[in-house]
């Protein structure tokens, strides 16, 4: 992702700030579905 943006969806699981898998701690990312190539790409 080039360039992250304030989400304001108050979802009470929102990130507040979405800038990309690369930026997420790894108890987030396993919370999600990810594909083969992003998965590679994070080393998990």
């Amino acid at each position: 992702m080039e360039r992250g943006f304030d989400c304001f969806c108050q979802s009470e699981n929102c990130l507040g700030f979405i800038q990309g898998a690369a930026h997420l701690p790894l108890d987030v990312l396993t919370k999600y579905k990810l594909s083969d190539y992003i998965q590679q790409k994070l080393g998990i």
